[in-house]
């Protein structure tokens, strides 16, 4: 495993590479957790996510919209989280814009970090702080910059990949 740090304007995230989901739990704090998630890496992976609720989102960039930011955002009040809570996004880029999004949004900012399953994902929608969802068909239009306090990058999910 290979760990570096990358400066974002509001923090320095941690990246780990090579590590692997089954251990997500030692970079976790110690606070309460959600996991956000799509339905392929729900159904492949679930059994090594930590003890968690978990929002399961659609797949495919037809989901990364404002509608379905306001089901997580719903799901997510639903839980009772505050901002005590911790969230974690587990999957590919649209899993990672969108949950780094709903996580800036949701009462004004609750810290995040990402298991990144997809090779685009690792080198660019985890670890740039870029962090947003589609407006009709315009491609990331509502967004924020925001850091994950870390990301795992768990080459072994990448032979899962369709």
């Amino acid at each position: 495993m290979q760990t570096f740090s990358i400066k974002g304007e509001n923090r320095i995230s941690a990246v780990h590479v090579g590590e692997c989901l089954s251990n997500v739990e030692k970079y976790l704090p110690d606070r309460p957790v959600v996991i956000i998630t799509d339905e392929n890496i729900a159904a492949l992976y679930r059994d090594s996510f930590p003890k968690a609720p978990v929002i399961i989102m659609g797949t495919g960039e037809k989901n990364k919209t404002l509608a379905t930011v306001e089901s997580v955002l719903r799901q997510l009040i639903e839980l009772a989280c505050d901002r005590s809570w911790f969230i974690l996004g587990i999957g590919g880029g649209i899993v990672c814009d969108l949950t780094g999004f709903a996580a800036s949004i949701f009462l004004r900012g609750v810290p995040f970090a990402f298991v990144s399953t997809s090779l685009l994902s690792q080198v660019d929608a985890s670890v740039g702080g870029k962090n947003g969802v589609n407006l009709s068909s315009y491609k990331n239009m509502v967004g924020v910059f925001s850091q994950p306090e870390f990301v795992i990058c768990d080459i072994s999910m990448l032979t899962t990949l369709p």
